[in-house]
């Protein structure tokens, strides 16, 4: 059986997704520390929650390290895509090329 807060917290997911009409939300996406629950967030909406649930027990730490992985997804993709089109046009010098895969990392790691 889900808990009551569990299903406040899909309650509150599911009318944010109305709001984005079932679209990837655009970042910048943050983390919004609460106790005991983390939430991703925009200026506009809440996009995702790491919840620490009797259902779903997780230690602090790992808790945190999820919510900076999740909220560094929009500047991942972007990242990503950037190195795509970088050498589908022209090729990337190694330090150019590593020093935007750090800075996707340390942002993942909510650095």
């Amino acid at each position: 059986m889900t808990s009551p807060r569990l299903q406040e917290v899909r309650r509150i997911y599911r009318e944010n997704l109305a709001k984005t009409k079932r679209k990837p939300t655009p970042g910048p996406w943050s983390v919004s520390e609460g106790s005991p629950d983390i939430g991703i967030v925009t200026d506009e909406v809440l996009v995702a929650m790491v919840v620490q649930d009797e259902d779903f027990p997780c230690e602090p730490q790992a808790q945190m390290a999820n919510a900076r992985l999740i909220a560094a997804a929009p500047d991942l993709a972007q990242g990503y895509a950037t190195i795509l089109d970088r050498l589908a046009t022209k090729p990337m010098q190694d330090d150019e090329l590593a020093d935007l895969c750090r800075a996707m990392i340390a942002k993942a790691k909510g650095k």
